[in-house]
């Protein structure tokens, strides 16, 4: 492969991976800002890359025939929308784990009332056995 054959390989794989990135962003695109990205001028990608023009030519055409705006404002809504939904999921876990929380505390409670009492009742059956034990 010739020097020229391999750099040309390159501007067209760096020109290729601005619009992925582009893309994958959500940004508009237009071939300046390809260029701009991929560090290369507006006529190399029009008279080196012609398809690659035509390329980003057609996701400006895809792109303005999706209600001419950008999908960036519709991802943002999209996360936002998923965020507050998470977030009420979150809130009504957690409204669950206090409720469960606060039965628990009673349950505690109650136990620990009962295990006072048995405490008592086994003083008690202590000193009557000593009693009944002295007595023989």
């Amino acid at each position: 492969m010739t020097d020229a054959n391999r750099n040309n390989q390159t501007t067209r794989e760096l020109i290729e991976n601005a619009i992925t990135a582009m893309q994958e962003a959500g940004c508009s695109m237009t071939i300046s800002g390809v260029a701009k990205e991929a560090g290369v001028s507006n006529s190399t990608i029009h008279n080196r890359y012609p398809d690659l023009a035509a390329k980003i030519r057609e996701l400006i055409s895809k792109e303005a025939a999706r209600d001419g705006k950008s999908s960036l404002p519709k991802q943002i809504i999209g996360r936002a929308k998923t965020s507050k939904e998470k977030m009420q999921a979150l809130k009504d876990e957690l409204a669950h784990i206090k409720k469960m929380l606060a039965d628990t505390n009673s349950v505690n409670a109650s136990l620990d009332q009962e295990n006072q009492s048995l405490k008592a009742d086994v003083e008690e059956l202590k000193r009557h056995l000593a009693k009944v034990f002295r007595r023989k």
